[in-house]
């Protein structure tokens, strides 16, 4: 910092206080300035980011809802399955018959699950040139939980799928309804039941998720 010396010298400590009070001053207004540049451009990088999260919140949203919407058709589809399968077993149908009825409906039998496509670039983006630590509380905890559950529901997709359901089972089921093989009604059955149930687990994590994402969206600026 440069100070400028006085031109002239300095009569008496009135001359000297007020010479020391300018050069206080000029100090102090120098500090302000400063803080307050780093202050808008804070501000500035906040805004900025906020509204990239929230655009890319919109997307991840859209994406959430198109899975769930595409789940639910699958769902109906099994949903046939089960009530063909279930009621000709309850009544006591010879396990031919039960079959000629699950090949002639097998394109209801499918062991599709939709996950949406939720990409995490702003948020990665705005941690790592610390946007977030100038955001107000609020909304930094809106994000933090939307982007919480995109983390937990990739989770999801890579492990807990698996939880409650026997993929190569299923998968070898329908290998057999393709060539035209006998299946044990029974079996099919328990395959059927475990894909409706992880589908419903996948979809009631999906629609929670809808509401933290909708809430970051809405978080104010």
């Amino acid at each position: 910092m440069h100070i400028e010396l006085p031109e002239k010298p300095l009569k008496g400590v009135k001359d000297f206080l007020k010479h020391y009070l300018m050069i206080v001053l000029s100090i102090l207004t120098a500090l302000g300035l400063e803080a307050w540049i780093e202050h808008m451009h804070h501000a500035h990088a906040s805004s900025a980011a906020s509204a990239q999260l929230r655009e890319e919140l919109r997307t991840d949203l859209d994406s959430v809802r198109g899975a769930v919407a595409k789940n639910e058709k699958v769902l109906q589809k099994l949903d046939r399955m089960d009530d063909l399968v279930a009621t000709a077993l309850t009544n006591n149908t010879p396990d031919d018959v039960i079959n000629q009825q699950i090949h002639a409906h097998r394109a209801d039998y499918e062991i599709s699950i939709f996950f949406p496509d939720t990409p995490v670039n702003a948020w990665n983006m705005a941690v790592a040139n610390q946007a977030v630590t100038w955001m107000p509380a609020d909304q930094l905890r809106a994000y933090s939980t939307a982007y919480t559950e995109l983390r937990e529901i990739l989770d999801w997709e890579q492990h807990g799928i698996y939880a409650g359901m026997d993929l190569p089972k299923a998968t070898d089921l329908r290998t057999d309804l393709q060539i035209g093989r006998p299946v044990d009604p029974t079996s099919f059955l328990h395959t059927v039941r475990q894909l409706r149930g992880t589908l419903r687990e996948t979809n009631a994590n999906l629609v929670s998720m809808e509401k933290d994402l909708s809430a970051g969206i809405s978080a104010n600026p």
